[in-house]
Order: C-alpha cells, then structure tokens, then sequence
C-alpha cells in the first residue's frame, strides 16, 4: 500500500528496488489511470472501519464512537486528507457500508433525513479538521528538522516584540495561556476532543429542546 500511495500521489522517495516499490506504468497495467487507483485506495482504508462496533447506549455516545474512530483512522493514514472528499464521493462497497453503518448508529435522533446526513457530516468533517492540524504539524517538522516546541522556543524572542500585550491584550493572555499549556500554538487531539465534547452537547441539547416544544427539526429546516 505505501508504494501505491507514492506513486499515486506523485512522490518520488521511494526506490524503484525498494521491496514492494512499484512503477506507476506497471501500476496502471491494473487499473484505468490514477483517478480510479486513488478511488480504490480510499475505498480500501474505509474497510478498516466500514463495519467497526459503534458503542454506546445512545445515540450522542455512538455519534462520539464515529467521530474517533475516523480522528483515528485519519491518523493511521494521514494521506486520506488529500484524497476523501465529502462532496464527490466515490461509492466504493466499503464507502458505502461505512455510510451505512454511521447513519444506522445515530438513526433515530429527532430531525429530519435530510438533518440526519448533515449531522453525520458535521461528525466527520470535526476529525478532519484535526486530523489535518496534525498532519501539518508533522509535516512542518519532518521539513524543518525541529518539533514544533523547538520551533516555538526559538521563536519566542521575536514574539515577545511584536506581542505587545497593551495593544492585543486578549491574544496575550489566551495565546499565552494555550502555548503554556501545549507547548504550541495549539494541540490537535485536545481540539479534537474539547470540539466533540462541543458538538455532542450541543446536538443533545437541541434535541431535548425538541422534545419539549416541537418539531425543532421542521422549525429549523423553514429557515
């Protein structure tokens, strides 16, 4: 799988000799061109979870449940983040069965279908979106050759220049206060995990709002 990612993805690392290294002309003898080997690829991770055991008693518990088990699947494979898409999915039969098997875990929350795929997909863009602040910091340190905390020690000489705490008060004491506590500008599993503790609450209390004054679902999609 590694040499089809790099070759799919138009890297140059790995050796031709390497074992299990392939060409991309003798790639495409498989498949029609790179378009449909991304696809398959993508299709093939999504098994990894397509009918993974969502847990939990309710619904909010197995929407958390969806939610980290693909923060964790974008973690084992970061490469995912360039290829998925929510908009032009490819539906592949482990794209679907994993479709399939989100929504059956968080099917009957009170709001429409229509509701119901939204919220999916506010569960799956949430790890995405920390799966990618991750990413890049890997990224930028496998670049430069320093962590992240090197880079930010080194650079706090110049920050304490241009960080004047008269004229952006605020910044200062939350932006100290986040680099104290992550030793970076910012810690991708806790925003991860702060978000979806955000997100569940959130869905929980609308949903007690509806059970108590209506058809919530019907009032928000008049909007």
């Amino acid at each position: 799988m590694t040499a089809l990612i790099i070759v799919a993805l138009g890297g140059s690392g790995a050796s031709p000799h390497a074992p299990g290294a392939v060409s991309a002309m003798s790639t495409y003898t498989y498949v029609p061109g790179k378009g449909e080997l991304l696809d398959l690829m993508v299709d093939a991770v999504y098994g990894e979870i397509a009918t993974a055991a969502l847990l939990g008693e309710d619904w909010w518990q197995r929407l958390a449940s969806i939610a980290r088990a693909n923060w964790a699947l974008l973690r084992r494979h970061p490469w995912l983040l360039r290829l998925s898409s929510s908009t032009r999915p490819v539906p592949g039969p482990n794209t679907m069965a994993k479709y399939e098997n989100e929504l059956s875990a968080i099917d009957g929350i009170p709001v429409s279908e229509v509701q119901l795929d939204a919220v999916l997909t506010l569960a799956l863009g949430h790890p995405q979106n920390a799966a990618r602040m991750a990413a890049d910091a890997e990224d930028a340190e496998q670049r430069s050759g320093i962590t992240d905390e090197q880079w930010w020690s080194g650079y706090a000489v110049h920050l304490q220049r241009v960080m004047d705490p008269r004229k952006y008060p605020t910044a200062t004491r939350v932006g100290g206060a986040a680099g104290d506590e992550h030793n970076s500008a910012h810690d991708p599993e806790y925003v991860f995990e702060f978000g979806l503790q955000l997100l569940v609450d959130g869905l929980r209390s609308s949903s007690c709002r509806s059970r108590r004054r209506g058809c919530w679902c019907a009032a928000a999609a008049r909007r």
